[in-house]
């Protein structure tokens, strides 16, 4: 990613955080189409877990565009996006894991 590849980085964060969301509310029965609908649903999971991570993680994503940015124009270290990106995707392997804790109760 430190060839510039800032927006194909920005697209697949939120295809697979939205995936991930979606993922665990159909492991437990809930079906989210609307994007509100899913931002939503992780903000509320993350207030439930107490996990800062995950409530604002799509907050996060908002403001990823304006910090490439920043980093451009300013010269900012890309430490600020990295730590960005970490939170996110930390946030995606938890809801993964979640899911299949779930799918794996149920068939119990």
């Amino acid at each position: 990613m430190r060839d510039g590849r800032w927006a194909i980085a920005e697209e697949l964060i939120w295809g697979s955080l939205t995936l991930a969301t979606k993922e665990h509310a159909l492991s437990l029965g809930h079906i989210l189409s609307a994007e509100q609908e899913i931002r939503n649903y992780i903000a509320n999971l993350g207030e439930e877990r107490r996990d800062r991570q995950m409530r604002d993680s799509f907050n996060q994503l908002d403001s990823f565009h304006d910090m490439v940015e920043k980093v451009r124009e300013s010269g900012l270290r890309l430490d600020y996006l990295f730590m960005l990106l970490d939170d996110v995707a930390s946030t995606i392997e938890k809801l993964w894991s979640s899911s299949d804790d779930n799918l794996s109760a149920a068939k119990r």
